[in-house]
């Protein structure tokens, strides 16, 4: 009896039909496991980006799903609806056309749906496009790849009886989370805005925010981010401030159940009040924070917010959350150290050079009962260096910046001829009076042509450039003062 030999041909056949079989049950089988896993998924980067996401609806099919989500800003009102469309794999061609591997999970094609509220205004801003499309593709590996797209806007609107001009080139919009470590990582790009009223104009080119964080052992949000700006242009009522070249780095990191953070600003010029500032360089390091500490304050907040929810009265909720806090701070920040160096700032009419270094040492839960023994654990030490030409200017800026807060729109009239010069005589004469008490009082003292002040405090003792003076009866006499 012979034996009938299967052939080559046959064995790619049956290959070819169990490929088939793959294909079309694959992705039935996959519809499970996405639903399954969607949910536990989103809440990780809700956790990451400090956002509200909840699945609103989700109907799944044999080869996709349809699913709408709801995702709101924490601490406040603001909700948003985004409808997607996840495409089962294991296959999707569509990715060839990206020039993409088309073996994955699952892709989801989304949008973000105008807010109800604000739908005329949405739709007039993006001549009735949806406002954000983006792409998910879920690899293999678990691994989220996203990319988004809001559209540009070249529109007109009514707001306050003024009319505004917006136009913005194309948002880009990309980020990666990795399933394993639960890292986010992204980067947004906006190359180019404008917006004008009747009196304000802004210009705004190379906006770039790249970020990356993932939650630490302790359950907070570590990680690193930069904001760059390549200029700004801001014209109101004959004013202007122009930045350029403009970069901010935040980074977090933990050791153990400390929380370490550091901020970083250099700006390389700025421009306003006819005086050209530049370059600026800021180096702010906040370590040894108790991450535990942070995590119950954080509670509170959620628990005095809720109070108010509850109907209790505000001042009532704040009171009792001020005290709270008041018991956890000696905790947070009895391992802490504070240092700002260098704070450096160069202009054309004078520089400031300034640094600073706190901490405490040996600080419990008994300082809050006795104020000396808090003196005594403190450890400050302040420099202070700035020309002579530059103080009187950093002074009126800030009268100008306090004037404007608390400017009433009855007396926003705009002051021109003799009227502007007795303003600016009168400016001149309570600066000059201000950096003279500063003198006076011994917080100040002049030296080759600048203003130099040193204020250090250790175990207690507080010396201002050299002089060694009671901290408790100098605060105490500020305080009895009388007002001007």
């Amino acid at each position: 009896m012979s034996k009938k030999r299967i052939s080559f041909a046959e064995i790619f056949l049956w290959f070819v039909a169990l490929l088939l079989v793959l294909l079309v049950v694959s992705p039935i089988a996959l519809g499970f496991k996405i639903k399954n896993d969607y949910r536990s998924m989103l809440a990780e980067i809700a956790s990451l980006t400090h956002a509200d996401i909840e699945i609103v609806s989700y109907n799944r099919g044999f080869f996709s799903s349809d699913v709408v989500l709801r995702v709101g800003v924490k601490n406040t009102p603001l909700t948003f609806q985004f409808k997607e469309n996840i495409v089962h794999g294991p296959v999707y061609l569509g990715l060839i056309n990206q020039g993409k591997m088309p073996f994955v999970i699952a892709v989801a094609t989304g949008e973000m749906l105008p807010h109800t509220q604000f739908a005329a205004q949405i739709n007039q801003l993006f001549a009735g496009k949806s406002p954000l499309v983006y792409q998910n593709i879920i690899n293999l590996n678990g691994n989220v790849i996203s990319e988004g797209y809001m559209p540009a806007v070249n529109a007109a609107l009514s707001l306050d009886k003024d009319k505004v001009t917006i136009q913005t080139s194309g948002i880009t919009i990309q980020s990666e989370f990795h399933q394993q470590s639960g890292k986010l990582t992204g980067d947004i790009v906006l190359p180019a805005m404008s917006m004008a009223t009747s009196i304000d104009n802004m210009q705004l080119q190379g906006l770039n925010l790249n970020y990356s964080g993932v939650t630490g052992q302790n359950g907070l949000l570590i990680g690193d981010s930069v904001l760059a700006l390549k200029l700004l242009d801001y014209y109101s009522n004959g004013s202007q401030l122009s930045v350029r070249t403009f970069n901010m780095r935040a980074i977090t990191s933990e050791q153990d159940q400390l929380l370490n953070s550091q901020l970083v600003l250099k700006v390389q010029e700025i421009l306003t009040s006819n005086i050209k500032i530049g370059p600026v360089d800021f180096n702010l390091k906040i370590n040894g924070l108790n991450a535990i500490k942070i995590i119950e304050l954080q509670d509170l907040q959620e628990e005095s917010e809720q109070q108010v929810k509850d109907g209790i009265p505000v001042e009532q909720a704040m009171a009792e959350y001020t005290g709270k806090i008041m018991g956890l701070l000696p905790d947070l920040f009895k391992e802490s150290e504070i240092t700002i160096n260098p704070l450096k700032i160069d202009s054309d009419i004078g520089a400031l050079l300034a640094d600073l270094v706190f901490s405490i040492d040996d600080l419990d839960t008994t300082a809050l009962v006795d104020p000396l023994f808090i003196l005594n654990s403190i450890n400050l030490d302040i420099n202070l260096k700035v020309d002579e030409n530059l103080l009187p200017q950093l002074i009126r800026w800030q009268l100008a910046s306090a004037a404007t807060v608390t400017e009433s729109p009855s007396s926003s009239s705009s002051a021109s001829g003799d009227g502007a010069e007795v303003s600016a005589d009168a400016d001149d004469t309570l600066i000059n009076q201000m950096i003279q008490v500063l003198q006076k009082e011994g917080w100040l003292k002049r030296q080759d042509q600048s203003y130099q002040g040193n204020l250090s405090f250790h175990q207690g003792v507080m010396l201002l450039n050299g002089k060694e003076i009671d901290p408790v009866a100098y605060f105490m006499s500020q305080m009895t003062q009388p007002a001007p």
